[in-house]
């Protein structure tokens, strides 16, 4: 969505299921703890092709 300058986006992480196992046979709870810790370096390295 365009605002006057800047650009927002809405980023959804889902389609998890606490009790499901990956194909490594961990659970996407597991997982989705490992990779909520990383969104933080994928917005910022995504800033900076947005901004480059």
């Amino acid at each position: 969505m365009v605002h006057g300058d800047y650009t927002q986006f809405t980023l959804i992480h889902g389609g998890w299921t606490a009790d499901q196992l990956t194909e490594f046979g961990e659970t996407h709870s597991i997982v989705r703890g490992r990779m909520d810790n990383g969104w933080g370096g994928l917005v910022q390295k995504l800033a900076g092709v947005v901004e480059g």
